[in-house]
């Protein structure tokens, strides 16, 4: 019996770093459905992180595919956000991906197989999130209740803020020591099956040349946790307002 009070502790801590990391899960899941809808501003990205460059050099040197330098940005914008659309929602529409000249004129297939195994793979890690995202939404406030109705004290701001910082500073040494770039590809290396090819040559593939891998995709992060990190923020804000109304 007298280690209860240490159990309780520990039950209280677990409790609230669940809590936490829904707040965070859900928010990064919410965000991704409105940044999905929005395309993720690729027609934005387009210029600012130099897609048109890219395409306009390494289009005319693709091996397999040709007259993609011809797009416009609305064709390309277009193609960006039926890859979205697959990856969330159908992946069999991937195969027939069309891409087309100014005038309407199909130039040819977006996408060749082992680009489409990728994208697949892709989507499949997408359902695994969507699933993980839907449970948090739902989850997190029924145990955002319980700690109100338990009574569980609030963890000083402190505290959090200096495991935020924490955690912040080992995310940028890991980046800053390792490199953006080596830290994408070693991500792929472990979350893809090794027999799948998910490194493509610009001058192999019109699906990293369109969106310059891994740079729209480092800016596509940054747009993410920008907006969904203040939303994790202010559930909290409203939990912890409504955990001093409640809780007494």
């Amino acid at each position: 019996m007298a280690r209860l009070p240490e159990l309780r502790r520990a039950a209280r801590a677990l409790g609230w770093s669940a809590f936490i990391l829904g707040l965070l899960l859900a928010a990064f899941w919410l965000t991704w459905l409105v940044w999905s809808a929005a395309g993720f501003s690729y027609g934005f990205w387009h210029e600012a992180v130099g897609l048109d460059d890219n395409i306009a050099e390494y289009g005319p040197q693709n091996r397999y595919r040709q007259g993609f330098q011809l797009t416009t940005e609305a064709e390309r914008t277009r193609l960006f956000d039926e890859i979205v659309t697959a990856i969330n929602r159908d992946p069999d529409r991937l195969a027939g991906l069309t891409y087309h000249a100014p005038d309407g004129r199909p130039l040819g297939r977006l996408l060749r197989p082992p680009e489409i195994r990728h994208l697949e793979d892709v989507a499949w890690l997408v359902g695994l999130f969507r699933v993980a995202g839907w449970s948090a939404v739902v989850l997190t406030p029924l145990l955002g209740g319980l700690i109100i109705r338990r009574r569980w004290p609030l963890p000083a701001w402190r505290s959090l803020a200096t495991g935020a910082g924490v955690i912040a500073a080992g995310l940028t040494a890991l980046l800053v020591i390792a490199g953006p770039t080596a830290v994408f590809y070693h991500l792929h290396v472990w979350i893809f099956p090794a027999d799948h090819q998910w490194f493509f040559y610009y001058q192999e593939s019109l699906m990293s040349t369109m969106m310059r891998a891994p740079v729209l995709f480092g800016a596509i992060a940054v747009q993410w946790a920008v907006t969904a990190l203040p939303l994790a923020v202010l559930g909290l804000l409203v939990h912890r307002g409504l955990h001093r109304r409640l809780g007494r």
